[in-house]
């Protein structure tokens, strides 16, 4: 049987043709194919330094460098809200945090009574030691005192659990200036003290003179007793008035005094109040 060639011409036609619609139906395919590329990954979220608005159970983004913490059981929240790439999340861990060792002060009376200018009055201070606290306490001073009055603690350094006497002594009225009291002549400024000494020195030198010479004079008389009414009087104003030239410590109702302790690295303040009749 012979097969015609027009027929085998056409057959050959119809398998090319095939082939090229089967390899460009791949190559379509495969271009319009989408490309599988993972999402970016949301950028992280700064954290604020502001320590939680409550204790008990606040949020990851109120955190960051906490100088401290609530002490206590506390329910720590990290919450994402969620962005255009990512889904909202949040998760939650419960912590217990204990506080390290400190301490606090008390005194007994809390409110201390100086009957009158130039008198004294004490209180008794206590350590109060908490979380363990063992180590000892210095007392370093009084702020906001009245003028002429002075705070001393005995002892200045109290073990955890001791006490110590607080001591507020007074200044009366006085004739006297105090020695640190500053006095002007003219342009020239000196305290009450170096004034009095100079004199002194005076009066002993010429004392001395007179002695060696063994004779006195009414110059000399003059002189002396001149010099000893001004060691008695220096500082006494010359304003012509009767009342006390120092008038000592200033009466005070319900003052507030604060006191300073420290142990290493702690440091409080405490206060008490302070009359003077």
């Amino acid at each position: 049987m012979r097969v015609k060639p027009t027929l085998v011409f056409v057959a050959g036609l119809l398998v090319i043709t095939a082939v090229a619609l089967l390899v460009n139906l791949s190559a379509t395919t495969t271009a319009s194919a989408p490309i599988s590329t993972p999402a970016p990954a949301p950028p992280p979220r700064p954290l604020s330094n502001s320590p939680p608005a409550a204790a008990g159970h606040f949020s990851l983004q109120q955190a960051g460098a906490w100088s401290s913490l609530p002490s206590g059981s506390q329910t720590i929240i990290a919450s994402y809200s969620g962005d255009t790439n990512s889904a909202q999340s949040q998760g939650s861990v419960n912590e217990t945090v204990t506080p390290g060792p400190d301490f606090n002060i008390s005194f007994a009376p809390a409110t201390v009574n100086v009957s009158s200018p130039g008198s004294s009055a004490t209180t008794v201070l206590t350590v109060n030691a908490m979380n363990g606290f063992t180590a000892s306490v210095n007392l370093t001073g009084c702020t906001n005192l009245p003028s002429e009055s002075t705070c001393s603690f005995t002892p200045a350094t109290v073990a955890a659990g001791g006490t110590s006497t607080i001591m507020i002594s007074t200044t009366a009225p006085s004739s006297l200036v105090p020695l640190s009291r500053h006095i002007d002549f003219g342009g020239w400024r000196t305290t009450a003290g170096a004034i009095r000494i100079l004199l002194l020195c005076a009066a002993l030198l010429a004392l001395a003179i007179q002695a060696r010479r063994r004779r006195w004079n009414l110059a000399s008389s003059i002189l002396m007793l001149t010099l000893l009414i001004g060691i008695a009087a220096c500082g006494g104003g010359g304003g012509g008035s009767t009342g006390p030239t120092n008038r000592g410590t200033p009466v005070v109702t319900n003052q507030v005094i604060t006191v300073t302790a420290t142990s290493g690295s702690i440091t409080h303040t405490f206060t008490f109040t302070l009359n003077v009749n």
